[in-house]
């Protein structure tokens, strides 16, 4: 389901909107050369930390969007996907 069509209480994400009621846990991870995501950064921090929201970002410098991607050799990175990769299983 996209994030668009959930209910407000239930989006975990693109949105500051729904931080205050939202229940779920959510993993941090960006990249520094994604502009378009990092424009939000700021301000979805500030909303998780004002409604006590727990989180913890992943910056992962000098790779780009869809880094985990290994169909694409112009964007994977192989030691920032194994990293992120290792952060999301010990996430869940």
């Amino acid at each position: 389901m996209r994030v668009e069509n959930m209910p407000e209480g239930e989006r975990c994400g693109r949105t500051t909107e729904p931080v205050p009621s939202r229940k779920c846990r959510q993993p941090g991870v960006r990249t520094f050369t994604d502009e378009r995501i990092n424009a939000s950064i700021d301000a979805y921090t500030a909303a998780l930390e004002a409604n006590n929201k727990a989180f913890t970002p992943h910056m992962y410098e000098a790779v780009n969007h869809a880094f985990n991607n290994d169909t694409s050799a112009a964007r994977h990175d192989k030691p920032a996907a194994e990293l992120a990769w290792s952060r999301a299983a010990a996430f869940v």
